[in-house]
């Protein structure tokens, strides 16, 4: 007997849930990037300015969404923001099955597909499920194909707005628009014009308002040309370690159910519209490979298309009992991923982000607490923005994380570095002028590979903490530095 759809929604709903349980077992975060944009947002809701009273290389779109939500439900609501990107992935799953709806004109198919995706979009460790930009930039794509046979400048304002939530959006749907543009060049003539004041309409908004707020020259180097820089220096100095094969035969083995299906698929019709999926699924998976990283993350654009893809393949599988193997083995692999994402500790203390870990930063954080008052800003010399979030004390730099002052490459693990130009003297600048009351120094806890940066490493910036603070005896396992009696007198005055 078919299930109905409402049955599968509920099933689908239910994995979302099991998948993601590590959301209330890791009660301050699952990924340290969902502390990094929450102690952004923190600064933004204080009157700061996005790139310059506070830094990171994602475009506005994603600190924009944390932003609203910490006005709903508060700045630090970390379970409020892993609710609401439950419902953002429940919405692309729904734009998955619309999608598929319109390859096979087949309700049951396409109710799989929504399940499918539940489940899979579960699979792999946390950064794939972590309130990550990712899944902003897909909805709006996954809507945007949806929309576009209907209102295409809603669909290209959809695309926009992907922009500003993740930078490599355009090589996602440019392939997409190009497929299209081959199959109806009369029509689509018409519509690159539409496209093109859409793309206007959105970034002339975004870069009068940040020239408005004395920033523009600021956004343009951070989201843009500071990120480019990162990804060349990423791909120079990572792309030798093993960390890509890792994942990628994580991602083969995980969605092998998925290849099958996709192997098997033969379209009975290939249309304009299953053309341009595909050429969108192959933009999603040259993203993966461009900055020389492979963060699971980066694979969730891709893994939305493997889905649709395998999903319709395996129940094109002549032999029932294959169907039901391939089925199995997919719940097989949610159910492992979700216990492994649940209890970390029990397979690997080394591994992300583990209890450990959480225990090591909530220590330090609970010292700053009872040590500072609730207007007091802190600065954390490392990648270890769980401390921000831990004790609830905003950044007293605009380098949330240290990685642009140490050059640190994320998931390198060595002593390399490749600091963003000129971020010293910014730090110090920050230092003089917003005189955070604490500096914690993590290498001395070897959290996130800063064993390698010490503070005395950065021998500038060092220098201006010995004249203006002084180490704190406790016994938390970091260096505290605290600013000095006689400069909180001076900024009294």
């Amino acid at each position: 007997m078919k299930l109905s759809f409402a049955r599968l929604f509920l099933l689908g709903v239910v994995a979302l849930f099991i998948g993601r349980l590590s959301y209330i077992s890791e009660p301050y975060g699952i990924s340290v990037d969902e502390s990094t944009y929450l102690s952004i947002s923190e600064v933004l809701h204080s009157g700061g300015t996005l790139y310059k009273d506070v830094v990171d290389r994602k475009p506005p779109g994603l600190f924009a969404a944390y932003f609203g939500i910490g006005s709903v439900f508060g700045v630090w609501n970390i379970h409020a923001l892993h609710f609401v990107f439950f419902l953002i992935t429940l919405a692309i799953a729904l734009g998955l099955r619309r999608l598929s709806l319109r390859l096979t004109n087949h309700q049951f198919s396409a109710n799989w597909v929504f399940v499918a995706y539940c489940l899979f979009s579960s699979c792999f460790p946390r950064e794939i499920i972590s309130a990550n930009a990712e899944y902003l930039m897909l909805a709006c794509l996954i809507w945007a194909f949806i929309w576009v046979e209907r209102s295409t400048f809603v669909a290209f304002l959809l695309m926009s707005v992907s922009i500003l939530c993740k930078q490599y959006s355009v090589l996602i749907f440019l392939p997409y628009l190009a497929m299209r543009w081959i199959q109806q060049r009369g029509r689509f003539r018409d519509e690159f014009f539409l496209f093109c004041f859409a793309q206007i309409l959105f970034g002339g908004l975004v870069a009068a308002y940040f020239y408005w707020r004395g920033a523009l020259e600021e956004f343009i180097y951070y989201s843009f040309l500071d990120g480019l820089h990162y990804v060349s220096g990423s791909r120079r100095v990572e792309n030798h370690s093993t960390s890509g094969l890792v994942a990628v035969s994580g991602m083969f083995f995980s969605w092998l159910p998925l290849w099958i299906g996709a192997a098997v698929l033969g379209f009975k019709r290939r249309s304009i519209f299953d053309l341009s999926l595909v050429a969108a699924a192959i933009g999603a998976l040259v993203t993966i490979f461009l900055s020389g990283r492979y963060y699971t993350h980066y694979f969730i654009p891709f893994l939305a298309f493997m889905t649709v893809f395998g999903v319709l393949g395996i129940l094109q599988i002549e032999q029932k009992r294959w169907q039901k193997a391939l089925v199995g083995l997919s719940i097989f692999i949610f159910l492992g991923y979700a216990f492994f994402n649940l209890e970390r500790e029990l397979v690997s203390q080394g591994w992300s982000f583990t209890r450990e870990k959480q225990k090591r930063l909530e220590t330090v954080a609970d010292w700053i607490k009872r040590n500072s008052q609730s207007s007091d800003r802190i600065a954390v010399w490392g990648m270890a923005s769980q401390i921000y979030v831990m004790s609830q004390r905003g950044s007293g730099t605009r380098f949330v994380f240290a990685d642009f002052v140490s050059g640190r490459q994320p998931g390198l693990k060595s002593d390399v570095s490749l600091p963003t130009p000129g971020a010293s003297e910014k730090y110090i600048e920050d230092l003089v002028h917003k005189s955070p009351q604490y500096i914690i120094d993590t290498s001395s806890a070897s959290i996130n590979d800063y064993q390698w940066f010490p503070l005395e490493r950065a021998v500038s910036i060092h220098s201006e903490v010995e004249k203006r603070y002084e180490l704190v005896p406790n016994d938390t396992g970091f260096l505290i530095w605290r600013l000095s009696l006689r400069e909180n007198v001076k900024g009294e005055l």
